[in-house]
């Protein structure tokens, strides 16, 4: 990205940040000087609108890239035969393993909501201004921001 580039919708991007995207960003990041002011509007700029179809590359290792990447059928495929599994062999009865089930579907569900809510969109009450927690956060959660 370079500074002053304009998305497709003619939004002007200003950051001052300038990656390379075709070698992996983290490694990029953690040579980068800035403050958290700076890291805060580079996440939150909307860059996918420049290119849309260029995928992020997150590393330059092929290996990290490669388990860094999973398709959204993978989590189905993953967690389904478990579930129809336990499902299946519970030793209660149908609907105390379903209803057990539906709450625990609920708790995750509304864990994972405050963890993200509470917790990644805190920065500004947890995130010290040290560049290379800015390097770690982007690629925890800031990546999900800076190219949705």
């Amino acid at each position: 990205m370079n500074a002053g580039e304009v998305g497709l919708d003619g939004h002007k991007i200003e950051s001052k940040v300038k990656l390379d995207h075709s070698r992996g960003m983290f490694a990029q990041m953690l040579k980068l000087d800035w403050s958290f002011e700076e890291y805060v509007q580079f996440i939150n700029e909307p860059k996918h609108l420049v290119n849309p179809i260029r995928d992020v590359r997150l590393f330059d290792n092929e290996i990290l890239e490669f388990l860094t990447r999973t398709p959204w059928y993978a989590i189905p495929l993953g967690y389904a035969p478990a579930m129809a599994y336990f499902l299946l062999n519970s030793p209660a009865d149908f609907e105390t393993t379903c209803l057990f089930t539906f709450i625990g579907v609920l708790s995750w569900t509304f864990f994972e909501y405050a963890f993200h809510r509470f917790f990644f969109h805190a920065e500004d009450h947890w995130l010290p201004n040290i560049p290379t927690l800015f390097a770690l956060h982007f690629l925890i959660h800031g990546v999900h921001h800076a190219y949705p």
